[in-house]
Formats: C-alpha cells, sequence, structure tokens
C-alpha cells in the first residue's frame, strides 16, 4: 500500500504545476516595442529618419479558472509612438515631419497551463483606436522663418495579434517579451503583479 501511495503521487506530481497566471490577479506591464511600419513619410536620398516607440503599459485580469489548458485573461493597454523626418532639399529647403501616434487598446490573452513554474506564455488579439498627430514645418536657408506647411489630426481602427511569454523573477515581479502584429511587432519590457 505504502508502494501504491508513492507511485500515485510521482504520476500526479508533474500534472501539478506553479501557476503563473491566476484567476482574479491583476498584472500590470509596461515595455518598449518596435514599430512594424517604420512610417517612412518622405522619399528621397537626403533625410534623417528617427523614432521612439511605442511605448507601452497595459493591464490585465485573470477571469476564468483553467479552461482546457489555459486561463483567459482582458484588459486593455495604451501606446505611444514618436516619428521624426528631415529632409534637405537640392535648394537647401530643411523639411521637418513630425508624427505623434497614441493607441488605445481593448485585449484578452489565452494563458497556457506549462509545467515550469514562474512561466507564463500566452496568446491573444486585441482592438481599438490611433490617434494620429502630424506636422510638417517648412525652412530655408535663404530665408530666416519657418513656415508651417500643415497640420492634421486623424483617428484610425486597429487591431492586435500576439503571442507572448512572461518570466518571474520573484513572486511578483518578472520579465515580457511578446511578438506579432499591431502596434509593434516585438515588444520588451517588465511585468508586476498586483
Amino acid at each position: 500500500m505504502k508502494y501504491l501511495i508513492i507511485l500515485a503521487l510521482c504520476l500526479v506530481t508533474p500534472i501539478i504545476t506553479a501557476q503563473s497566471f491566476k484567476n482574479r490577479q491583476n498584472y500590470l506591464s509596461a515595455g518598449l516595442g518596435v514599430d512594424p511600419l517604420e512610417h517612412r513619410f518622405l522619399g528621397g536620398s537626403s533625410f534623417d529618419r528617427t523614432s521612439i516607440g511605442p511605448i507601452q503599459i497595459a493591464y490585465e485580469r485573470g477571469v476564468t479558472d483553467l479552461l482546457g489548458i489555459g486561463r483567459i485573461g482582458v484588459g486593455g493597454a495604451i501606446t505611444q509612438t514618436f516619428y521624426a523626418q528631415k529632409y534637405i532639399g537640392s535648394l537647401e529647403e530643411i523639411i521637418i515631419y513630425n508624427r505623434s501616434r497614441s493607441g488605445v487598446f481593448v485585449r484578452a490573452a489565452y494563458h497556457f497551463e506549462v509545467d515550469i513554474s514562474k512561466m507564463d506564455l500566452y496568446a491573444g488579439l486585441g482592438a481599438g483606436l490611433y490617434f494620429n498627430r502630424d506636422k510638417m514645418t517648412q525652412e530655408s536657408s535663404s530665408s530666416p522663418f519657418t513656415s508651417d506647411a500643415f497640420q492634421s489630426m486623424s483617428v484610425s481602427g486597429a487591431h492586435a495579434l500576439f503571442v507572448g511569454i512572461r518570466y518571474y523573477f520573484t513572486e511578483a515581479f518578472g520579465g515580457y517579451a511578446e511578438a506579432g502584429f499591431g502596434s509593434s511587432i516585438f515588444s520588451a519590457g517588465i511585468v508586476y503583479k498586483l
């Protein structure tokens, strides 16, 4: 009888895992991503381009117990990206183009139950809106004045499809990495259990 209990414990032990994603648990993450489109607005060979972001802050809450091989979490994210381009033309005119893009997303993810403690594998999707602000200014070496060529604001729909991994270094603090399509093709940062 003693050996039968030991054998049963040995068979059940691999199934029992430390849950990295739990029902009714809150998660807050912050990270930096790589823009999927690079937003090349001006053509030609004499331009410099820089971008920052998207910077992302996301919240998620576990909303189900184990369903199949994982749990479901829902939440939201906000993103912010900045772009700048500078073009020097043949007549020494300088055109500077700036764009900022703010995103607001609703997200849902399925978190897979894995046999590795402190690890959380997930896949999900999201939908939301982008708020774009564009500004172009023009300068000339022959004139000391700067003129605003145009300034505009627009709103567009947004979607996201992603896979990710979280690894917790302590009970509440860890790192994450996500890949997919949406506000970024790759992002990484920190995650904190609230």
